[in-house]
């Protein structure tokens, strides 16, 4: 449900929807602001605009993305050295996700992680019979949830694309994909589970890759917000339409 911050007020014009104005906002990393940089333009921090104060940071120089046209540009660097920024740990079994990347490639990567080697993360599959993963347990065969649905492969390098990854109950999920002149809504109940894992919660606190169980992510992101609820249809509409128009998403 939309706040308050949406509303008519008296004797003037409705204010504009900004992500605030949905309550359950856990974190908005937003396109082109609240950038801490370097000379070289390596990202030490990017600043939570939600207000609970989640900013993603990163001290270690070789592992600092870069800022590049208003977005983080990730390395795609195998093991350690690869490009990555933390937050505090989010912890949700109900959840909404959008998330804007312009992929270097159309190989897999690692959108969001959890520090070490816990496995928990969410994956493109570009191109491949699988084109979402979602790992929400601490091996291989605990809760290998893998979304694989008849639509075409979406990303297309060098192209601002939307995704958004909500988790509706248990282990039902719907994924937006947007770009390029599409928008498309792709649902599915009790998808592809592996190993007869029972897990629904999620964590994570990384852009980017983080443990061995990842892989990472070549790229830009250009923005990331997380709210704690399963939004309306007409909420994601409104979300999305503000971030695409920041981002550049062509939404058709």
């Amino acid at each position: 449900m939309l706040g308050l911050g949406n509303s008519l007020s008296l004797g003037g014009a409705p204010s504009e929807f900004t992500l605030t104005d949905i309550s359950g906002l856990d974190i908005w990393l937003k396109y082109d602001t609240g950038f801490t940089v370097d000379g070289s333009d390596l990202i030490s921090q990017w600043d939570d605009q939600s207000g609970n104060g989640n900013n993603a940071v990163q001290d270690t120089a070789g592992q600092k993305p870069t800022l590049v046209g208003g977005g983080a540009d990730l390395d795609g660097a195998v093991g350690s050295s690869a490009d990555k920024i933390a937050f505090s740990t989010i912890t949700n079994v109900t959840y909404t996700y959008f998330i804007v990347i312009e992929a270097d490639s159309s190989a897999k990567g690692t959108l969001l992680g959890m520090n070490g080697d816990t496995g928990t993360f969410f994956r493109i599959n570009q191109g491949a019979s699988i084109e979402y993963r979602v790992r929400k347990g601490s091996t291989a065969d605990e809760d290998r949830s893998d979304l694989s649905t008849s639509a075409e492969p979406f990303i297309d390098a060098s192209t601002p694309m939307l995704i958004v990854f909500q988790q509706k109950a248990g282990l039902d999920f719907d994924v937006h994909t947007g770009g390029n002149g599409a928008d498309s809504k792709h649902e599915e109940d009790n998808f592809g589970v592996q190993g007869g894992g029972t897990n629904t919660t999620l964590s994570i606190d990384h852009l980017g890759t983080t443990g061995n169980n990842t892989v990472p992510f070549n790229g830009r992101i250009l923005e990331f917000a997380c709210y704690d609820s399963i939004l309306s249809d007409a909420d994601i509409a409104l979300v999305k339409a503000s971030i695409s128009t920041r981002t550049g998403v062509d939404l058709g």
